[in-house]
């Protein structure tokens, strides 16, 4: 394995993991590539840590810890997001990567046939085609992974992403809640990295899944399936109409509270990208 391959490993384990401590790294990897010397993983995780430009989506940090992380460039600039990781993240052995896995172009995926279900779902159910499927199945796959570490609904999450970025609209409470059991199952299958990659399903007492349906995303639900019957799937004309909601319900109880992390024009976009929100799936 010559220093590009090696360096292509890292980046695909700093996105399995988000964020793992180099001493493991150094335990793990002669473990599963005996071709691999200490001398050499030593000389490529310097490379990483001092040549910023090498590995675009991976580097190795000692910014929030005592000892070095190797980790994406998306987790180091969203501190918020990377100190709530770190609280989270449970103690205990790495899992190994799964041959399931696999990392390109930016993007990550999982081959296991719960997300091939959310896959089908989507088009088969939604009406969903080509890369709208593709991108329906990551965001699913991302705020599923992350949800945990968020303490938030992956739901709320991912209907915020999807309503407000691609114009996505459920057509009905039910659909949704179809997509939470497709969640409920791929979060079983799913490698944690709050969990240090292993799958809840292989754990005596793992922790439930945010799943929950808020309510105001019930009634956005239930306004959406109204104005669906109107004949008005304009995504600007049921944005106009949320505020009008948002700005009503403010002016009766004097504050008006979001579900979920809002999602900032400069902050990294929740795709994985390493771009700026504004910049990706916010434009």
């Amino acid at each position: 394995m010559n220093d590009e391959e090696l360096g292509k490993l890292l980046e695909k384990m700093a996105y399995f993991y988000c964020s793992i401590p180099v001493a493991a790294v150094r335990q793990m990897i002669p473990d599963q590539y005996p071709e691999v010397t200490p001398e050499q993983l030593d000389a490529v995780l310097k490379r990483c840590q001092e040549e910023p430009g090498w590995l675009p989506c991976c580097a190795v940090s000692v910014s929030l810890t005592e000892e070095p992380e190797l980790t994406t460039r998306r987790t180091i600039k969203d501190e918020y997001f990377y100190k709530k990781f770190l609280a989270e993240r449970s103690d205990g052995a790495y899992a190994p990567l799964p041959p399931e896995y696999f990392f390109e172009k930016g993007a990550e995926f999982y081959d296991i046939p719960e997300v091939h279900s959310i896959r089908d779902f989507a088009e088969n159910d939604l009406g969903l085609h080509g890369q709208k499927v593709a991108d329906f199945t990551l965001q699913c796959v991302i705020c599923i992974k992350y949800a945990l570490c968020l303490k938030d609904s992956w739901l709320s999450m991912f209907y915020n992403m999807t309503m407000f970025t691609s114009g996505f609209l459920f057509s009905n409470m039910e659909q949704l809640k179809r997509l939470q059991e497709l969640g409920r199952a791929l979060y079983q299958n799913l490698p944690n990295p709050v969990l240090c990659g292993h799958r809840p399903k292989d754990l005596e007492n793992p922790p439930a899944l945010p799943d929950d349906i808020p309510h105001s995303l019930e009634t956005t639900q239930r306004l959406v399936g109204k104005m669906k019957t109107a004949n008005i799937n304009n995504l600007d004309e049921v944005v106009r109409a949320g505020d009008k909601i948002m700005k009503w319900t403010a002016s009766k109880t004097g504050t008006f509270k979001r579900d979920g992390y809002k999602i900032g024009r400069n902050d990294p976009c929740p795709c994985g990208s390493g771009k700026k929100y504004k910049k990706c799936c916010g434009k």
